[in-house]
Parts: structure tokens; C-alpha cells; sequence
């Protein structure tokens, strides 16, 4: 007869590993168990995690902290982040010069051309450069006033010197239809009136009035055009050193040492901080007004 063996009803799996341990049991004596099965190959990890009860999992405290900001809840749709917007550039403040010059534009466009004259004349009186382009357009074509060849190319010289390409072209049409003395008339009026504006502080009117010694007349003059370069130089003006080295080998040594005392004399005359004067565009002329030309 057996030995009755120790009763393993309702003990843990950690129980019985314990009692094999110590050899109060043997292997054959737990029900169910194969015979000659070493103890060793019983996974054990596996046979702990099934007899031990599960933790029991709690909620995370989703609760906020004093003072913190709760997250936010994953239930809830992501926020849209609104696009950003292009910042504008600032628009450029228009004046009653900008009004009248549209004025103009409509007047030719619908065929008012004496009210288009007399809007872009006072522009054209004002150095506005587009202006005085269509100002020589309708006096060329006799548009609005009769005919006027002369004043015509005194307005379309002032637009080439302002900058408006188109002006060139226009010159050379006009110098076409009129005479040399007449030519010489315009040259002495066009000149005079860049002195003046040179008179008026309008430092735009240095270069232009150095150019014009250069471009402009029958023969040029390049040690007037010197003196304005220097001049414009010593203004930091652009191109006035440029073109004051350039024009500098032309001129005889001892003779350019008298310019250079001349275009102190003038500068000095000018009595203009240096401070105070613009930038130019790179060319050294005045930079155009906001409208482009409008051709009639």
C-alpha cells in the first residue's frame, strides 16, 4: 500500500515548486504531471504569469496639476492652424502729381488732347520726366496744340536726360525736321534750364548737366563735363566717379589741376550738405516718377 502523499489540493503553482525544492514531494506525486519529467524543463515564466492575477490597470490621472494646463484629449479633433498670411508690401503714397498725371492718360486716351497738354504741362514744368516724353508726343504731332518741332525736342531732350528711354528716339525724329541753329537754340535753352535746377539744389541736375557736355552738343565739351563729374563725385553721386576718371586722361595735367580748382569754386558756391542729398540710380539720372510714359 501507498503512502498516501500530501494532500496539493488548492496549492499555487509557486507552492509546489517550493515543496519540490525542499524534497518533501516528488515530481510523480503532482497530478497530472508526466512521469520522469525534470523539473527544470517547466517553463516557468510561463506557468508564473498564468496563476498570478493581473494587476489591476487604473486610469491614468488625467486630472490637471495646480496651476498646469490639462492636454488635450485625444478624442478631440486636431486644431487647424490658420495659414499665414503674406505680409503686403506698403503701397506707395500717391499725390495730386499721380492724379493729374491719370488725368492726363484718360484725356489722351479719349482723345481730349488740348486737356491732356494742359494737365501734362505743368508736370513737365516740374522735372516729372514721363510727362515731359508725352508733353514733346503731342507737340510733335500737333495733338491738342499745333504743331511745334522746336519745343517738342526741348521736352523729349529733358525726358532722354530724365531717363525715358523711348525720348531717344523721339530726339533724333525731331533733330531730323529742324535746323542747326534751331538745334543750337534748344541746346542753349536745355542747358540753362539744368543750371537753374543745379541753382534749386536738384542734385538729379549735376549729372544730367555733365551728360548733356558729353551727348548732347554739336561738339563736346569734356572739361565742362569734368567739373560736374567731380562735383557730382564729391556729392557721392552715382556715376560722378565713374565717369570723372574716365573723362580725366582726356585732359591735359596742367590744365585738368585749373578744373579741379573751378569745381571747388562751384561746389563751395553750391552750399548743400552732403548729407542731404538722395541716392541716385545707379546711371546717375534721376529716377523716373511711379507712372511709365504713355505714348499718344
Amino acid at each position: 500500500m501507498v503512502a498516501a502523499g500530501p494532500d496539493l489540493r488548492g496549492c499555487t503553482y509557486l507552492s509546489l515548486l517550493a515543496l519540490l525544492a525542499s524534497g518533501s514531494i516528488a515530481w510523480a506525486q503532482i497530478p497530472g504531471a508526466l512521469p520522469g519529467t525534470p523539473a527544470t524543463q517547466v517553463p516557468l515564466t510561463q506557468g508564473i504569469m498564468e496563476n498570478v492575477a493581473p494587476e489591476p490597470q487604473t486610469p491614468p490621472d488625467t486630472a490637471p496639476k495646480s496651476g498646469a494646463v490639462a492636454p488635450p484629449s485625444s478624442s478631440t479633433a486636431p486644431r487647424t492652424v490658420p495659414p499665414q498670411t503674406k505680409a503686403q508690401p506698403p503701397q506707395p503714397v500717391r499725390s495730386v502729381d499721380d492724379d493729374l498725371f491719370d488725368a492726363a492718360v484718360e484725356a489722351v486716351k479719349e482723345k481730349r488732347y488740348g486737356e491732356a497738354h494742359t494737365l501734362f504741362e505743368p508736370l513737365a514744368e516740374k522735372s516729372v520726366y514721363d510727362a515731359q516724353y508725352n508733353l514733346a508726343l503731342l507737340l510733335k504731332r500737333g495733338l491738342g496744340r499745333p504743331q511745334d518741332y522746336k519745343t517738342a525736342l526741348i521736352w523729349s531732350w529733358r525726358a532722354q536726360l530724365g531717363g525715358i528711354r523711348r525720348a531717344g528716339a523721339l530726339s533724333d525724329e525731331l533733330i531730323d525736321l529742324l535746323t542747326e541753329p534751331v538745334i543750337e537754340e534748344v541746346r542753349t535753352v536745355v542747358a540753362e534750364g539744368l543750371r537753374q535746377r543745379i541753382q534749386q539744389h536738384d542734385m538729379s541736375a549735376i549729372t544730367q548737366l555733365a551728360r548733356f557736355n558729353t551727348d548732347f552738343l554739336a561738339e563736346p565739351n569734356m572739361e565742362e563735363a569734368y567739373i560736374w563729374y567731380a562735383i557730382a563725385a564729391a556729392f557721392r553721386l552715382p556715376m560722378g566717379i565713374r565717369m570723372r576718371e574716365e573723362i580725366a586722361p582726356e585732359i591735359d595735367p596742367e590744365r585738368l589741376i585749373e578744373l579741379q580748382a573751378e569745381a571747388t569754386k562751384r561746389f563751395d558756391a553750391l552750399q548743400v550738405p552732403q548729407q542731404s542729398t538722395a541716392p541716385q540710380p545707379e546711371n546717375g539720372e534721376r529716377p523716373p516718377s511711379r507712372k511709365k510714359e504713355q505714348g499718344v
